[in-house]
């Protein structure tokens, strides 16, 4: 690791990485209080908590979102509690970390925060049994250095513990730069070849599609969102078992990156990505967007959906609902579409899609979708 990053400023790509984490673990956080399960949240690289200047790392995020949690929702949620565990092999990183922790906690009971000093893999292993019971939900984060230690097999085993969310980061570039030696070609199983025809740009999107690719009939959603600094790409790959993670995880991307929901840099190449506006207008369209709309209405045309699957089928193009919704309102505008309302055996009102996990989670279809057309 850099044994140096901490004693100096986080830059603007690690906060960016950190953004996306607070932000995912405010989302996270109200799930599953009062519902039976003991909620522990992992963080395997926890640092000291804090950079050279006083911004808080991921561990002291953590601290922080728990208290303020607490604070305004112990009326709403009666049973807030919640098992952390921060682990880093630097033991002067654990130490500086508990008496930080001890400052900014809000000293009641109910949550526990357990420290270690070990190798990833080692308490990784000491954990994975409790991470699997059936009456946890657990929240894992994995900031690693490089692209070292979370590899397709870590993720495979994540995956099969029961209402498990993940979040790692890792260095694409790293893995472009120097996939054909052994060292790394041999954890990734990618051919140089394979890498050579991607842009560089979409980089860390590709590495997201090899890790799901790895899960081979596993039912784990995986989405990416990538990070510039300087020439180097790196991210974030979020892991989540229910689609409800999926959602929430797309959520927060698209309140980052409006434009595709997946990057803090213009990821396609798109002129009006920033909000720049030609006087073209075939100049002003996001490929991933109109990709997306072609996409679904194919899908729609071949497969007449109710809203539980196209909502389903959205996620996992990487789509959040509100961003679907926009998309959907278009096609219908245009008349590319039609919406029928089952409950009520008659079309729907203008911009019914009911999509998101209120609107899917009876698993009762509201609508099906159609269209006279195909592309």
């Amino acid at each position: 690791m850099n044994k140096k990053f901490y004693e100096k400023k986080f830059d603007d790509a690690t906060q960016v990485k950190l953004d996306v984490f607070r932000r995912y673990l405010q989302e996270w956080l109200p799930v599953f209080p009062n519902k039976g399960v003991e909620v522990s949240i992992y963080d395997f690289f926890a640092g000291p908590g804090k950079d050279a200047a006083g911004n808080l790392g991921s561990s002291l995020i953590i601290v922080e979102e728990l208290k303020q949690f607490c604070e305004h929702h112990s009326v709403t949620y009666s049973n807030v509690s919640a098992r952390v565990v921060f682990n880093d092999i630097e033991e002067k990183h654990i130490k500086k970390l508990k008496k930080h922790v001890c400052e900014i906690a809000c000293g009641k009971a109910c949550c526990k925060f357990e420290y270690s000093a070990k190798p990833f893999r080692e308490s990784l292993e000491q954990h994975l049994m409790q991470m699997r019971a059936h009456d946890t939900a657990n929240l894992v984060f994995m900031d690693q250095f490089g692209i070292k230690e979370v590899t397709p097999e870590v993720v495979g085993e994540m995956a099969k513990c029961s209402r498990t969310d993940i979040l790692f980061f890792i260095s694409s570039s790293i893995i472009n730069r120097f996939i054909e030696t052994q060292e790394i070609g041999g954890k990734f199983d990618i051919s140089s070849e394979a890498l050579k025809d991607k842009e560089y740009t979409v980089i860390h999107r590709y590495l997201c599609e090899h890790f799901r690719e790895k899960l081979g009939g596993l039912s784990y959603y995986l989405a990416p969102f990538s990070i510039k600094k300087g020439g180097n790409i790196y991210g974030i790959i979020f892991g989540s078992g229910h689609i409800l993670g999926l959602e929430k995880f797309l959520t927060v991307c698209w309140s980052l990156d409006k434009a595709t929901g997946e990057a803090n840099y213009n990821i396609d190449g798109d002129l009006s990505w920033g909000g720049q506006k030609s006087l073209f207008e075939e100049l002003n369209t996001i490929r991933k967007v109109d990709l997306f709309e072609k996409d679904l209405l194919n899908f729609i045309h071949d497969y007449k959906p109710d809203n539980i699957a196209l909502n389903e089928f959205c996620l996992q193009k990487g789509f959040s609902p509100s961003r679907s919704n926009e998309v959907l309102r278009g096609m219908q505008s245009k008349g590319s579409i039609k919406v029928w309302d089952i409950t009520k055996d008659k079309p729907a009102r203008k911009n019914s899609f009911y999509l998101g996990w209120n609107n899917v989670k009876t698993a009762s279809p509201r609508v099906i979708y159609t269209t006279e057309r195909a592309t």
